[in-house]
């Protein structure tokens, strides 16, 4: 029988003692990792997921708001300021029909050369004294900012005709008479 070294047994306990507390801290540590890196990952495939989504529907309400300014130049038919004015109460209810099929728009708003509404489709009469020129969607197309046919997004902005309603501004230079671009743009908006 071999005989036993003094203290062995002690320092077989302490081993033991320790390797009891060590072994599951370890153990928890290990499973935490996992657990971390695992939710990490399926965090990062959702978001890739709600991206792909977000994208989809950028992407279509940007093509809606092409294929609606192009249906508001064709409404307008080249008209000038004067002719859309004149002619404000009957396109408005086009202006308004186009709106009400397209759940991407909140308004359309046909601008003057001096920033001014000229028609739009949830107000009739059109604001007249609403002075528009100061607005960036307005600025980039008269400063030619934005180059004729290119789309410009504006900003979150607050409402002045409706001070409660909050907005961007999808804004496009309308087609003249000419068939070139008129100094003001009809101006899409999305709340």
């Amino acid at each position: 029988m071999p005989k036993a070294v003094p203290g062995s047994a002690a320092r077989s306990l302490s081993v033991f003692v320790a390797a009891s507390l060590v072994l599951p801290a370890l153990v928890f540590v290990a499973a935490s990792w996992l657990a971390y890196e695992g939710h990490f990952r399926q965090a990062r495939e959702r978001l890739a997921r709600t991206l792909d989504v977000v994208h989809e529907h950028a992407v279509k309400v940007f093509e809606t708001h092409d294929l609606a300014a192009e249906q508001i130049n064709e409404i307008l038919g080249g008209l000038d300021d004067e002719a859309i004015r004149t002619r404000e109460a009957a396109l408005n209810p086009r202006l308004k029909a186009l709106d009400a099929r397209l759940a991407q728009i909140n308004d359309i708003w046909v601008l003057n050369r001096d920033g001014r509404p000229l028609v739009t489709a949830n107000f009739h009469p059109a604001p007249v004294n609403l002075d528009l020129s100061d607005r960036a969607y307005y600025r980039v197309h008269r400063d030619g900012v934005v180059p004729p046919g290119r789309p410009y997004v504006s900003e979150v902005l607050r409402g002045r005709a409706d001070p409660t309603t909050t907005f961007f501004q999808v804004s496009l230079r309308r087609r003249g008479a000419d068939g070139g671009t008129g100094a003001s743009p009809p101006a899409l908006s999305q709340a």
